[in-house]
């Protein structure tokens, strides 16, 4: 019977310490024909003391194989098994793991993450950095926080493999960026100058066309106002001679009518000023006569003068 077989042989045993110490052996062999039993073991084995040994041997063993049952132990009912597992996979650097990793920035305990964290950082991948923020930001206990802070100075420290490097052909500074700069220009952080980054052609901007003169437009003329009509001076004077005359038969009226009647109850004060508004509206009558074209009114006038007496006298 070979060692191997041995240890595998005491792996099945129900003594704890016989488990531990066959573990022990193929983790010193580095013995990668147990890696199977030893897989079997971390999903299966109902001791959690036994599923870290597992994690912790095959981490040591390094053999791939033992990759995607690591993930699966990330997600382990017993936190040891878990921080193991995430250790482990932070050994084997391996990309499969990157987002189970992330998940397990979230874990309920605090190690846990803290280990987590760390197994990224080995890892390198530039997926993580997002995750570990937001991790950040949402974590509020110290060791946790201190380990990420770590991990993403470290990133920030590691440029990816695609960066170009050159120096300032002015100042002599030292320029890193994406490739994706390549033939394009940028400015020198330390001198402002502009600097076509090597590797690639640099980009032209097209000429702007040709601006062609053209003769500026005559002047436009303004159009002059039309004249302000002034009004005719011949309403006025119609107005005049309405007024006029109607005074004149206002004043027969009140004349012949009015002031009499009060004449008659009141006195003889009545009867003068009867007097006045009859030969007022008759010199009004006969002034209206003599305005140009306003012989018309003069007679309407007269005319009214004389029917209202007729009617006073009946």
């Amino acid at each position: 019977m070979t060692a191997t077989n041995d240890s595998v042989k005491r792996l099945s045993g129900s003594d704890f310490e016989t488990r531990i110490g066959a573990m022990s052996e193929l983790r010193d062999r580095k013995d990668a024909s147990a890696v199977p039993v030893l897989v079997q073991l971390l999903l299966k084995d109902r001791d959690h003391r036994i599923r870290e040994e597992v994690a912790y041997s095959l981490e040591s063993i390094g053999d791939a194989r033992a990759v995607e049952p690591l993930i699966v132990a990330l997600m382990d009912l017993n936190a040891d098994v878990r921080l193991k597992a995430a250790r482990a996979l932070g050994t084997f650097k391996d990309a499969r793991a990157v987002e189970p990793l992330c998940t397990s920035l979230r874990d309920p305990d605090q190690i846990v993450r803290v280990f987590a964290a760390y197994a990224l950082g080995k890892i390198g991948d530039r997926k993580a950095i997002e995750p570990l923020r937001a991790a950040l930001q949402n974590s509020s206990h110290p060791e946790a926080r201190q380990a990420i802070e770590s991990v993403l100075k470290d990133f920030s420290k590691a440029r990816p493999a695609t960066d170009i490097t050159f120096s300032c052909p002015s100042c002599a500074q030292h320029i890193a960026c994406d490739e994706s700069y390549r033939g394009h220009q940028v400015q020198c952080p330390t001198c402002q100058t502009d600097i076509t980054v090597p590797g690639g052609s640099p980009v032209v901007p097209p000429p702007l066309p040709p601006v062609h003169s053209s003769p500026a437009p005559p002047p436009m003329a303004r159009p002059a106002p039309p004249p302000m009509a002034r009004p005719a001076r011949a309403n006025a004077w119609t107005q005049t001679k309405i007024s006029m005359g109607a005074a004149a038969l206002v004043l027969s009226l009140i004349g012949r009518i009015v002031f009499p009647l009060l004449g008659q109850a009141f006195g003889g004060f009545f009867m003068l000023l009867a007097f006045v508004c009859t030969f007022g509206g008759f010199i009004l009558a006969i002034v209206s006569l003599f305005k140009k074209d306003g012989w018309v009114w003069g007679i309407i006038a007269i005319v009214a003068s004389i029917f209202i007496s007729l009617f006073a006298k009946f």
